[in-house]
């Protein structure tokens, strides 16, 4: 046969095949095949026909194994959907209440709405208990008081919120562990307390379960169906309300169980609310002051304010270790002794507040006070303790004590700080009003230049340009700048340039301070110390405290904290330094702390390149090289790495030299 009648054959057959595979996905790659192959048959190219004949099938046998794959996915997708439809609707059918979990979950939706994010209202809910007659006579009446109890006391609209719902159980039993499991799964972060009266069978006594969530990482485990009853040698119920006698008196009953059972239950939900609002919020406790002030009828119960006692002292004591281990956490423990302190007498008062100082200056410092007098004699206080020291100074009644504070804040409160023209100047971002300044040798001038240009605030990324003025700013004797060299070049500073830096209240004195308490300059190292003076810059418009901040999450938690990690170095890369963009490219591309994302990687390589920082050059080169996140140009790549090497990196020359 002829090459043409094969040609003409293998033509016909090959564009019918082409057609099928087109018509059956629309493709452009196929498309783009049968385009190819009409100009092969047009030039007679019968092995390239052949070929591209091949390829789309290939390519056809691909978009198949896709198109399977999507079929799959939609099928697991149908299959999870009508799962969680499935679940949903056995929820339904085991719910408790008349209240829908959507309903309680929209509430709390609401309260964030009213821009009350801190105080997420507790919700409190109150169960039939395992005996009918005791449903039936004396469980309305429970419920009413302790509704009554929580709007007037922990009204929604306090900073101690809590939502008691009333009338919302509608079983005629005692909770089952499949409603309450349907409850603890559609109520998860919906902080929550369940009790449950509950007649023991063994011997008859009442005691309630409790069950929490949605109150802390660990609430679920920790209060997970636990059994709460008075102390057996203090104080009883007079009956055990589980015989038909109990309830021949009604009224006489109810009478007893508003007296007894009722200050019980207050006493418990109080302190519960408490607990979630100091350890969510830092909130003051507000039950020791119901209890001494007689809302609370303690009356013959005189057990309730002792557990008061002890269960509080015990929460002061637990956030104390809590405050130590994570010095991350600020909240002031002076908040909780200021509730608490209802409870106690002077002396214990004095007692606790002395343990708080102790607390508060050995977090703060790495020698361990053992005692109030050596914090006295040699605690190195400075400007930054005035809070404290103002929180101290309201709730002490030691006369020397008070002496010494006070004499201390008339002393911290009048020393000279950084003087208002040169705060002014050290966050100036007018570049042009800067160099204005600095022709007319201004040193503050000439080190917010430096920053400028180190940490591309208002301007592109130049090291060069930035050590330059920093060097104008110490040859004109600008303090800071003498201290900033010291510290990056010798790593060696006086005690006097660290008491220069406490009493300087800029926030460049701060980043430097908690640069010699983190690497141990001129200080004993102190991480805490560290962290304490990076806390203070929360609200700072200066990158820097950010990078620095994030770096020590990275060095002390790794892993761990890496979603804090992320939020810190992109609030210092939005704010335009470059070398955060660098460490957020580095980062995607490693996927070390996120999931490895190349189109990521390249955003912030691009970002940081803009400013020709060299790393970041030489990072959109290697990507352009590999085509990872991007199209393949080794072109563009060349270009890439010279502008790299002419900025000293050294991969890219060494790169350059391999490839002339």
């Amino acid at each position: 046969m002829a090459i043409g009648a094969i040609t003409m054959i293998l033509t016909n057959v090959g564009l019918q095949i082409y057609n099928n595979w087109c018509g059956s996905r629309q493709n452009a790659k196929l498309q783009q095949k049968r385009e190819e192959f009409e100009r092969a048959a047009r030039d007679r190219n019968t092995e390239h026909m052949w070929k591209l004949l091949r390829e789309g099938q290939e390519l056809a046998m691909q978009l198949e194994k896709e198109k399977h794959e999507d079929r799959l996915r939609e099928l697991q997708q149908e299959a999870d959907h009508l799962l969680q439809r499935r679940i949903y609707e056995d929820t339904i059918r085991n719910w408790p209440l008349k209240v829908l979990p959507i309903v309680m979950m929209n509430r709390r939706f609401g309260n964030l709405l009213a821009n009350q994010e801190e105080n997420v209202v507790m919700h409190v809910i109150l169960t039939r208990s395992n005996y009918d007659k005791f449903n039936t006579l004396v469980y309305p009446v429970i419920e009413k008081q302790l509704e009554q109890y929580c709007d007037k006391h922990w009204s929604t609209m306090s900073d101690h919120p809590v939502l008691f719902y009333s009338g919302a159980w509608k079983s005629m039993t005692s909770p089952t562990t499949p409603q309450i499991d349907a409850m603890r799964g559609e109520l998860t972060n919906l902080p929550t307390l369940l009790i449950t009266p509950f007649f023991r069978p063994c011997d008859g006594k009442l005691v309630f379960q409790l069950n929490m969530w949605g109150m802390g990482a660990n609430s679920t485990d920790k209060f997970d169906t636990i059994e709460i009853e008075p102390k057996s040698d203090e104080f009883h119920f007079q009956r055990t309300y589980t015989s038909q006698q109990d309830y021949e008196n009604e009224i006489g009953l109810i009478d007893e169980i508003v007296e007894d059972i009722v200050p019980y239950l207050e006493c418990m939900i109080g302190y519960m609310a408490d607990t979630y609002f100091w350890s969510s919020a830092g909130l003051s406790p507000h039950l020791p002051l119901l209890v001494t002030n007689g809302i609370i009828n303690t009356d013959g119960m005189k057990y309730l304010v002792y557990d008061s006692c002890v269960y509080y002292v015990q929460l002061l004591e637990s956030s104390i270790e809590n405050r130590k281990a994570n010095p991350f956490v600020q909240e002031s423990l002076l908040n909780l002794y200021e509730g608490i302190a209802e409870l106690w007498d002077e002396g214990v008062k004095q007692k606790e507040l002395d343990n708080i100082l102790l607390c508060y200056c050995n977090s703060h410092s790495d020698a361990k006070y053992q005692n109030t007098e050596d914090i006295l004699k040699s605690y190195l206080f400075s400007f930054n303790d005035l809070p404290f020291i103002n929180s101290y100074l309201f709730h002490c009644n030691n006369s020397r004590h008070r002496d010494f504070f006070n004499e201390l804040k008339e002393h911290l409160e009048g020393e000279k700080l950084c003087d208002s023209e040169e705060c002014d100047v050290l966050n100036e971002e007018n570049l042009q009003m800067l160099q204005e300044l600095a022709i007319q040798q201004n040193p503050v001038a000439c080190y917010r230049l430096g920053e400028l240009y180190e940490f591309s605030i208002g301007c592109d990324y130049n090291p060069d340009e930035a050590e330059k003025y920093y060097s104008m700013a110490k040859e004109l004797g600008y303090r800071l700048a003498e201290i900033r060299f010291n510290v990056k070049k010798s790593h060696n500073i006086d005690k006097s340039d660290i008491d220069y830096l406490c009493k300087n209240k800029s926030d460049q004195a701060r980043m430097l301070l908690a640069h010699c308490f983190y690497y141990g300059i001129g200080v004993e190292r102190s991480v805490e110390q560290a962290m304490d003076e990076l806390e203070t810059l929360s609200e700072s418009k200066h990158p820097l405290a950010y990078y620095q901040s994030a770096q020590i999450v990275k060095e002390q938690f790794g892993e761990e904290q890496g979603e804090l990690l992320i939020e810190l170095l992109l609030k210092s890369a939005d704010m335009g330094y470059a070398q955060a963009q660098v460490d957020l490219m580095n980062i995607y591309a490693e996927g070390k702390y996120v999931p490895e994302c190349p189109q990521l990687c390249i955003e912030f390589a691009q970002k940081a390149s803009l400013q020709g920082h060299p790393e970041a050059l030489f990072m959109l080169a290697i990507c352009l090289i590999k085509g990872y996140g991007t199209k393949k140009n080794k072109v563009k790549a060349k270009e890439f790495l010279k502008m790299a090497a002419d900025r000293g990196n050294s991969d890219a020359i060494e790169i350059l030299k391999s490839l002339s």
